[in-house]
């Protein structure tokens, strides 16, 4: 028998939402012994900037019954910033909407995001409600992600049962990437760098007074320090607004470092074949420079030393769930380039972080293997 799958997320425009739901349709593989069929709805859809906006309403929620299973996520769409919501977050679900859904939902590594700006306690009250509300239900399975957003959630909601909430990997991790097809690892260039940056989500409380002006020019920086050496740069866009943030470094970087040293990775964030075909940019690296959460699994996913830059609390966190603290750096002084320099300086001349790594993966590999669990057992247990 194949089940039928909803999958409720954002599928087209941000490569690492595909990087991370091809690792969960391959957690899926094993469950349902690829006796499955998926179809995707695209959650943008349904947010008050869409051209043709979808509401979760009794009318949507019949239509999800058709299906034998609904996951929702992963993302970063626990995001509490937007008091028209129904639950403070994305995810603008009224309680007649998620009492009408019956058949089994699972929320997959959910992140949870505050924003000192604009979270209030309207907001937190709402995303209170909804969580209390959700976890009670039978057929919901709530998990979040581990970049720091189980902790924020217990800070924040003393009255939640955390015990209902799962922490787990984001399943990129854990996402298959096939061999290269066009590029030869053996002629790999050396001192090759990947960089991943973005103007997104800077803040005064986390970014200080570090403008997205200065961070850019420090960027560049640090690439017409690179140039010199003669190393090669190539940028990873992983959504439309990265291409602008490139865009704005560039302005800064010297005309010889970006007529001869510079590279930029093609974008085409459709499906999982754009994003194959980025891996095999990244897999030209020595090191990563990464700022997207993703760009910064995918380094690590494909054994690359990388160097994370906290552009907010998210990054930080990972890495310090990683036990790799000491490879990110906080983006909120002007001496990013400096520790940037003696890093890199460091992953192009000393390959140490093979056995990292493996620690990283044993502490991995021991949550994913839990959380298979958990999604057979739900699954069984709501389906029969």
């Amino acid at each position: 028998m194949i089940m039928k799958i909803i999958h409720i997320a954002s599928h087209k425009g941000n490569i690492g939402d595909i990087f991370n739901h091809a690792g969960f349709y391959q957690y899926l593989d094993k469950i349902l012994d690829k006796k499955y069929s998926i179809e995707k709805v695209e959650l943008r859809d349904f947010y008050y900037s869409a051209k043709n906006k979808k509401n979760f309403d009794k009318v949507f929620a019949d239509y999800i019954n058709t299906f034998d299973l609904c996951i929702i996520g992963g993302g970063g769409f626990f995001d509490a910033q937007w008091e028209n919501s129904q639950t403070g977050t994305t995810l603008d679900f009224t309680t007649d909407f998620i009492d009408s859904v019956k058949i089994p939902i699972i929320i997959n590594a959910m992140g949870y995001h505050e924003y000192p700006d604009r979270t209030n306690e309207i907001i937190c009250q709402k995303f209170n409600k909804f969580l209390n509300k959700i976890i009670d239900k039978r057929n919901w399975l709530l998990s979040v992600r581990n970049d720091g957003s189980y902790e924020r959630i217990k800070k924040r909601y003393k009255n939640v049962n955390m015990d209902k909430i799962l922490k787990v990997p984001d399943s990129a991790f854990f996402t298959i990437i096939p061999p290269p097809r066009f590029f030869n690892p053996l002629q790999r260039e050396d001192g090759v760098i990947g960089i991943c940056v973005t103007n997104d989500l800077f803040s005064n409380f986390y970014n200080g007074e570090l403008t997205t002006i200065d961070f850019n020019i420090i960027i560049a920086k640090f690439i017409n320090q690179q140039g010199l050496k003669k190393h090669k740069i190539i940028f990873f866009p992983h959504t439309p607004d990265d291409i602008n943030t490139i865009n704005e470094v560039l302005q800064y970087v010297d005309g010889y470092t970006r007529r001869n040293q510079i590279i930029i990775a093609p974008f085409e964030a459709i499906d999982i074949e754009g994003v194959y075909c980025l891996s095999e940019y990244y897999r030209r690296c020595d090191c990563i420079v990464g700022m997207r959460f993703h760009s910064i699994i995918m380094g690590i996913n494909l054994n690359i030393p990388t160097i994370a830059l906290a552009g907010h609390q998210q990054i930080e966190a990972l890495f310090s769930e990683l036990n790799l603290s000491d490879f990110c750096i906080k983006v909120n002084k002007s001496d990013i380039d400096e520790k940037l320099n003696v890093m890199v300086g460091k992953f192009l001349n000393d390959k140490f972080m093979e056995k990292r790594y493996d620690s990283v993966y044993r502490k991995l590999n021991a949550e994913k293997l839990l959380y298979l669990e958990n999604l057979k057992d739900f699954i069984d247990n709501c389906l029969h």
